[in-house]
Parts: C-alpha cells; sequence; structure tokens
C-alpha cells in the first residue's frame, strides 16, 4: 500500500539523460469553403450539419537540432 508523502518517484542521474538530436516544428494551413446546405430527414433527433469544408493549401516544416542551429525550412504551397 502507498503511503503518504512515499509514492514520489525522482531521477538523480539527470546527466544519463538522452537529449534529442532535432525536433521538427510544422504548420498547416487550410481554406475554408462553403460546404452545401444539407438538410436533416428528422429534427427531432440530434444530427451533425457541416458547414465548410477544410481544404488543404499549404505546409511548411523546419528541423532545430539540439543546439539550436535550424535547417532551412521546407514549405509547399498547392
Amino acid at each position: 500500500m502507498l503511503e503518504q508523502g512515499k509514492n514520489i518517484q525522482e531521477s538523480t542521474n539527470h546527466y544519463k539523460q538522452m537529449r534529442v538530436p532535432f525536433i521538427i516544428c510544422t504548420d498547416l494551413e487550410a481554406l475554408n469553403i462553403q460546404a452545401e446546405l444539407v438538410r436533416a430527414d428528422n429534427r427531432e433527433k440530434s444530427y451533425i450539419r457541416q458547414i465548410v469544408n477544410q481544404v488543404p493549401c499549404s505546409y511548411c516544416w523546419v528541423a532545430v537540432h539540439s543546439n539550436g542551429e535550424t535547417e532551412t525550412p521546407v514549405a509547399y504551397r498547392w
């Protein structure tokens, strides 16, 4: 059985931790395009009505190294 105050686990060997070599930051953009109006057959029941379609239009990503240096960002638009 756990006792109050004795259920805490701590690490003292922080020097053994491995840093990640890099992280990747990303961003995705989308256009909101009006959806066609869909009427429900029975308004007494709960239903979901789609208002807009989200169409992806661009993205970008960049790698950031653990020493703070960054790679050239990669961007794509269609």
